[in-house]
């Protein structure tokens, strides 16, 4: 079956992301607290969904074929959605940010959250494949190219 595909964040990354996944068989479902984006998503073969993070988490179903990535329009947003995703279980878990956003929040998602260095090292921060990726498509290529990467490998093994 087609690989799920949670999207944290409608913003121009996001929007990217699940227009060139849904292209190359991943089911993209976008999540944004942002109404407006929401209701004016018009991305085919995606669907997009408006509520509180966290909330919408708490009804998702992950599992070893659910690929998550998290370019929310904030870093307080990026954190909360990591630590609530760490611990489920899925195939790959990326974070949009810059390496100093990442080692705070990775410190803080250990010291008060009890998410384990095992567990943070699983999570791919920063996201995507490491390249001079400058505009939001840009971004948005090197992200799809991990996900390929990660789905790919797993068929292998």
């Amino acid at each position: 079956s087609q690989p799920k595909l949670y999207i944290f964040g409608a913003g121009h990354v996001g929007r990217a992301v699940a227009g060139y996944a849904a292209g190359l068989g991943f089911r993209p479902l976008v999540i944004d607290q942002r109404e407006e984006l929401i209701r004016a998503w018009d991305v085919p073969k995606t669907e997009a969904k408006a509520g509180d993070y966290l909330a919408i988490i708490e009804n998702l179903t992950f599992d070893k074929n659910t690929y998550i990535v998290i370019v929310t329009p904030q870093h307080e947003f990026d954190e909360k959605v990591m630590i609530a995703c760490a611990p489920r279980e899925y195939a790959y878990l990326g974070m949009i940010g810059s390496k100093r956003k990442v080692a705070e929040i990775s410190k803080r998602a250990n010291e008060f959250h009890n998410i384990s260095g095992e567990i943070l090292s699983k999570i791919d921060m920063p996201i995507g494949i490491p390249f001079a990726a400058e505009t939001p498509a840009e971004i948005a290529i090197s992200i799809v190219a991990k996900l390929i990467d990660v789905k790919n490998k797993l068929k292998k093994s």
